[in-house]
């Protein structure tokens, strides 16, 4: 008979790869060979169906990641106007080369911000990421966020104008990644109060405004 192998329990994206999915039963056993599956998961599960015969499945087991070898933003930065907190607060993680998250990384993520595809110039225009310049966290080693960096209180104090800003996520050791470019304007870019650029001067009634 012909027995098919297919993936019972999975993350829903996996595929079950390989050259013999399907193969024949020769004297009462068949080998698969060369199967894969292109995501990791702890909770992988395996059935292998025939026509007209009772199913096998497999025992679960875990397909682990590679070692990482890049960042990857699991929640990418919204923008909001000069000086709020973004409203989306960004959440890095690392993974390995397919893509894959590593829930055991450890170690500190650092973030920058750029300006028009360049490091943003913070001494001379102003144009900062706070709390500090360069704003650096660890990733959480335990429990339900572990494997993750997730900033809180990033902000920028000055409109983007005509161009983009985006943010750089750096740790050593692997391949950094840059969020989409996102201009920070907002009602806070309008004016809050009024002001009086040129005083009026001395005046008579009924006589227009001198300067």
């Amino acid at each position: 008979p012909r027995v098919t192998a297919s993936l019972l329990t999975q993350p829903l994206s996996a595929l079950l790869g390989g050259v013999n999915k399907v193969l024949t039963v020769s004297q009462g056993l068949g080998t698969f060979s060369q199967l894969q599956i292109d995501q990791s998961s702890e909770c992988y599960q395996m059935a292998f169906m025939s026509v007209g015969k009772i199913s096998a499945y497999s025992l679960p087991f875990i397909v682990s990641p590679l070692p990482p070898a890049n960042l990857a933003l699991r929640v990418e930065p919204a923008g909001a106007g000069p000086g709020l907190i973004l409203t989306t607060q960004p959440v890095v993680m690392a993974v390995d080369v397919f893509g894959n998250f590593y829930a055991n990384m450890s170690g500190a993520v650092t973030a920058s911000l750029n300006y028009a595809g360049s490091p943003a110039n913070c001494a001379d225009e102003r144009r900062c990421l706070h709390p500090t310049s360069t704003i650096t966290i660890n990733f959480v080693t335990f429990g339900q966020n572990r494997g993750l960096a997730s900033y809180t209180d990033l902000r920028v104090d000055t409109a983007s104008g005509n161009a983009n800003y985006s943010l750089v996520f750096s740790t050593d050791g692997l391949t950094s990644v840059e969020s989409p470019q996102t201009i920070f304007v907002n009602p806070a870019d309008a004016a809050v109060r009024l002001g009086v650029n040129v005083p009026p001067g001395v005046f008579v009634s009924n006589v227009p405004f001198g300067r």
